[in-house]
């Protein structure tokens, strides 16, 4: 990780302060903000003495804007992580939570811990540096930057003691196996892998850390400290918990004597855990990031088979419609829009007749099941159940689609039987013309047309169908 981020000390006329780098150079509405910021408090810990560090005010060292305040030499806890070895760290990692302990007692409500606002000094003081004002300076910083000192070391659900206790699990992570347990390249993906990834524990990438260590550092990830697996039902230790432990761990070895067969076994299982953790979660986040257009699209498909595949099955089967009058044919016709009965309407025509209320009908039911399939309802209204609740006005999505007021003559009788239907019909707008409506109109989710339509029908295969239909009249039904 580039270090021209980081706090550093600066010499300022002989005089050394410690510069806070803002990322910022030349005049800039994020100085602003910050400016705004620089009266916030932070602190430094010794043991249990408490001293206020406040910024002092802002300098330029090469090019870059700078917040300084009261020299501090030492190394963030970036730096600690990126340098220090595993069991000599533990003695840092005690004074950090030492220090906190202590603000939290001393009133200071928990905040979210930043790897480079946290400074350790050669004498064992602690700089907090104001994490209101450091969450607002690595605002304008890259992104990278901002996952490496901060998202990646803090649980986006958790607040209080237990998130700092979760950043505590991760630090104590990274110093005794060498890694981090949450890794990713944006902060969309870390915030999921921190709330659901599972994790391999540190006994399994260090062999030889004791049990007990490894599932301590576990149980404040809220894991399971064999499995790995993120469970809700665990309760994150208190930071008086792990003052106790790391008191102990400091007195003792952090490590168990092990042969290098079982060694060798351990490392064996833990890459093919790993294998496994990284397989499930990326199949988990794609199935997340895509759930929605998976499930429509496999509904589609599966109504749109089932439709397909029952009128396929029944090309060579008795049709619904088998044994109806012609005029019984023409009133099915027009009752399978109110519906959605794709097979019986498909069954009261034949060659091209009636195919814009064929496909109609046809995928208004595929609409209507998927809308139902996502949402528990569809989105389509009958136009029978419409008028009987007394035609409300509706709203997109839903709409209304079917035949209303409709009314046959017989023109001819058989064995040539010519029928002349007039009804009012309405449909989703976007499933019909709009012949002349003003844009208010074009608004609403549905439209009324008066239709006149003069019906032919002959015999196939034994069945009355209807093999022409001329559209005489097509009126919008203004309101």
């Amino acid at each position: 990780m580039k270090t021209e981020y980081q706090p550093k000390i600066l010499l300022d006329n002989g005089k050394e302060i410690l510069g806070v780098p803002t990322g910022v150079r030349g005049k800039n509405f994020a100085l602003t903000r910050i400016s705004a910021l620089k009266n916030e408090q932070g602190w430094i810990v010794t043991g249990n003495k408490i001293k206020e560090w406040k910024i002092d005010g802002f300098t330029v060292h090469e090019g870059e804007i700078f917040l300084y305040g009261p020299g501090f030499p030492g190394s963030t806890l970036m730096e600690l992580l990126n340098n220090s070895a595993p069991k000599s760290s533990l003695s840092d990692l005690k004074l950090l939570v030492n220090a906190l302990t202590a603000l939290y007692k001393h009133g200071v409500k928990p905040f979210k811990i930043q790897a480079d606002s946290i400074i350790f000094s050669e004498n064992g003081s602690i700089l907090f540096l104001p994490p209101k004002l450091m969450e607002n300076v690595n605002a304008a910083k890259p992104a990278h930057y901002r996952i490496d000192v901060f998202d990646k070391f803090n649980n986006p659900v958790l607040n209080g003691e237990d998130a700092s206790v979760f950043t505590i699990g991760i630090i104590a992570y990274k110093l005794s196996t060498g890694e981090y347990p949450f890794n990713a390249d944006s902060e969309e993906e870390i915030h999921e892998r921190i709330r659901t990834q599972d994790v391999l524990p540190p006994q399994f990438i260090v062999p030889g850390i004791r049990d007990e260590i490894s599932g301590f550092i576990m149980e404040s990830l809220k894991r399971d400290k064999e499995t790995g697996r993120h469970e809700s039902s665990i309760k994150i230790p208190g930071l008086a918990h792990w003052e106790d432990n790391l008191e102990q761990w400091l007195k003792s070895s952090v490590y168990r004597t092990i042969d290098e067969d079982k060694k060798n076994t351990i490392l064996k299982e833990a890459q093919i855990r790993k294998e496994r953790v990284a397989k499930y979660f990326n199949r988990r986040v794609f199935w997340q990031r895509n759930r929605t257009k998976i499930l429509t699209i496999s509904l589609i498909i599966i109504i749109s088979g089932a439709v397909l595949g029952s009128i396929m099955k029944n090309v060579f089967a008795p049709r619904l419609t088998h044994g109806y009058t012609p005029i019984e044919v023409v009133k099915a016709f027009y009752n399978s829009m109110n519906t959605l009965d794709s097979q019986k309407i498909s069954d009261c025509v034949i060659d091209k007749a009636g195919k814009e209320e064929v496909n109609q009908v046809t995928n208004l039911y595929v609409i209507s099941r998927v809308s139902m399939g996502y949402g528990g309802k569809s989105n389509i209204m009958s136009a029978v159940v419409w008028n009987k609740k007394g035609r409300p006005p509706l709203k997109p999505p839903l709409s209304v689609y079917g035949v209303l007021d409709l009314n046959i003559k017989t023109l001819s009788p058989e064995p040539e039987p010519v029928f002349l239907a007039e009804y009012h019909k309405w449909v989703p707008v976007s499933e019909d013309e709009n012949t002349g409506n003003t844009k208010a109109e074009l608004k609403k989710a549905y439209q009324g047309f008066a239709v006149t339509d003069k019906l032919y029908l002959k015999k196939d295969r034994g069945d009355w169908v209807i093999y022409r239909i001329e559209r005489l009249n097509k009126k919008p039904i203004l309101k």
